[in-house]
């Protein structure tokens, strides 16, 4: 039976970051994956792909800042730079040490 896929939201610098987290079956001491999505996609694109990703990983799929806004205040630096920086704040505030990104 596999881990089921939970939506959550953390914030970053004021923004809210939603992503998709789905935790490891055992704990194997696997390094995290984490996912990032493409332009005019969202991290629900990726659940394709999660259902095939090792289940002793957890695995997190970010829902990157400016791709589906639900409110105005959501919105911040969007460059690569920002958005390089926010994900890396979110990755370290999950507590998810060396993981693999795709």
């Amino acid at each position: 039976m596999s881990m089921p896929l939970l939506q959550r939201e953390i914030s970053v610098d004021d923004t809210r970051l939603m992503f998709l987290e789905r935790e490891a079956e055992a704990d194997a001491g696997r390094a995290p994956i984490v996912l990032l999505h493409g332009i005019a996609a969202s991290a629900w694109t990726l659940e394709a792909l999660i259902a095939e990703l090792p289940r002793e990983r957890r695995v997190v799929a970010f829902h990157l800042p400016g791709s589906n806004l639900p409110d105005s205040a959501t919105l911040s630096d969007v460059s690569l730079q920002g958005l390089a920086r926010q994900i890396h704040d979110a990755v370290h505030m999950l507590g998810l040490p060396r993981p693999v990104m795709l």
